[in-house]
């Protein structure tokens, strides 16, 4: 029994972020602008030719492009056979996706505020830069032409807004078409079977590094603080339901996770809390081949399911 790419997307579906964020910044040379490369112009050049809009112009919108990321990072895997796509187990897929289309229309707000404000910002910025420049320049002449040449590089507001998008894909990918195909079917299994064992992977880490970060807390004596706890849950919780694989390991140990930290509450942890999370990470960094194999027959069990769009 071998894995293909049908069988992996059974159970989930690959999604792709796509970001573009203009941030207001050229790259021109001292030279460019027939300007002396010195000390004086390099700073001249700081304030005015590298940033054409102050920086907390576009806290707004990287503040919900960020949120954004942690959406899809919250409701899936890294996949590592495409780069910066993550895998998203079809369970996840509705929450996501409400999640994504909130974040996008906080995204979009901004946008609109920050080219309601466009203009403004650009004639307020360039007598910063026009003086900049002439403090720098060593003949009014070369801080004229060096002026000029910014001025071109702002864009109108209608150009500005095309440069600012946050979008998402959603596709799996295709095996090979025919059993005929020996050579490609086998690379397909080598392809999926790798994949697989990288998220289990994965999932195994996040775990082990939230014990070993209790683990820490708990040497040092005293209770563990009520956020770490609820942290601690949270990631329960989203690994319950990135687990597509059907990793009986992890299940288990999450499961004894989730006990212990429950059990613990608001008393100081003891010998018997500590041993329990120790074994836990053991249990986890053990040999994932058996969690493969348990994967791979897991998957290859699974009925067809239609992508979503």
């Amino acid at each position: 029994m071998s894995l293909t790419w049908n069988d992996l997307f059974k159970a989930g579906s690959v999604v792709d972020l796509d970001m573009q964020i203009w941030t207001a910044r050229v790259k021109i040379r001292a030279e460019d602008l027939g300007l002396e490369d010195s000390v004086d112009v390099r700073k001249a050049l700081s304030l005015g030719q590298h940033r054409l809009a102050p920086p907390e112009e576009f806290e707004e919108i990287f503040k919900h492009a960020r949120a954004a990321d942690r959406s899809v990072k919250s409701f899936s895997l890294n996949f590592p056979f495409i780069r910066g796509a993550r895998y998203v187990p079809e369970k996840n897929m509705g929450p996501l996706l409400k999640e994504l289309k909130t974040d996008k229309e906080f995204f979009n707000t901004a946008v609109d505020a920050f080219i309601g404000k466009y203009d403004t910002i650009r004639s307020e910025m360039l007598p910063v830069i026009e003086k900049a420049l002439k403090d720098a320049a060593k003949n009014p002449l070369a801080a004229e032409r060096a002026f000029v040449r910014i001025q071109g590089e702002y864009p109108s507001s209608e150009e500005v807004r095309s440069k600012f998008r946050l979008s998402w894909s959603m596709y799996a990918v295709q095996g090979a078409s025919t059993a005929s195909v020996k050579d490609a079917v086998k690379e397909e299994g080598n392809n999926v079977k790798s994949i697989v064992e990288d998220m289990i992977v994965q999932l195994r880490q996040e775990a082990v590094e939230k014990v070993k970060q209790i683990l820490r807390l708990t040497d040092k004596g005293g209770k563990l603080r009520k956020d770490t706890l609820e942290s601690a849950m949270a990631m329960v919780d989203r690994l319950e339901a990135l687990n597509v694989m059907g990793d009986g390991v992890l299940a288990q140990q999450i499961s004894a996770l989730r006990s212990s930290l429950t059990s613990v509450g608001e008393e100081v942890p003891g010998k018997e809390f500590s041993k329990g999370l120790k074994d836990i990470e053991q249990e986890l960094t053990s040999s994932v081949e058996e969690a493969v194999k348990e994967a791979e027959k897991n998957l290859c069990g699974l009925g067809r399911r239609k992508l979503a769009v």
